[in-house]
C-alpha cells in the first residue's frame, strides 16, 4: 500500500470506529495488516503533533487559554479540545435523533 492509502485506512479507522476486519477487507488487507497500518499511522501523527498542537506552556497561557475557553461555551478550567465523535445508543426518544433512524451522543474529547 501506499503511504497515501495506509493514512486513508487509518483514516477510515477512526471515523467510523469500524472493526479491524471490516476496515482492512474495504482496503483489500488482512486485519492484522490494517492493525499494524492503524497503530505505525497513529504513531507517525503523534509525532508531529508539536508542530500541530499549541497547548499553553506556563500559568499565564493555561490561564489566558482557560479563560477564552469559558467565555465561548461557560466551561472552566478548559485549556483545549480535540474534535468530537458520535456515540450510537439506544433511543432515548424522537427529539434527540440526529439520522434518521439512529440515536447518537456526542462525546468530545479535552484536555483540562
Amino acid at each position: 500500500m501506499t503511504a497515501e492509502q495506509m493514512f486513508l485506512l487509518t483514516l477510515r479507522f477512526y471515523a467510523t470506529g469500524g472493526m479491524l476486519v471490516s476496515i482492512g477487507d474495504y482496503s483489500g488487507v488482512a486485519k492484522s495488516t490494517a492493525s499494524k497500518i492503524i497503530r505505525n499511522v497513529t504513531f507517525a501523527i503523534c509525532l508531529l503533533r508539536d508542530r500541530f498542537l499549541a497547548l499553553p506552556r506556563n500559568e499565564e497561557e493555561i490561564k489566558k487559554t482557560a479563560n477564552g475557553f469559558f467565555k465561548i461555551a461557560k466551561f472552566p478550567r478548559v485549556i483545549g479540545a480535540i474534535d468530537c465523535t458520535h456515540v450510537k445508543i439506544q433511543s432515548p426518544g424522537k427529539h434527540f435523533c440526529t439520522l434518521p433512524g439512529n440515536f447518537y451522543i456526542k462525546a468530545f474529547y479535552v484536555f483540562l
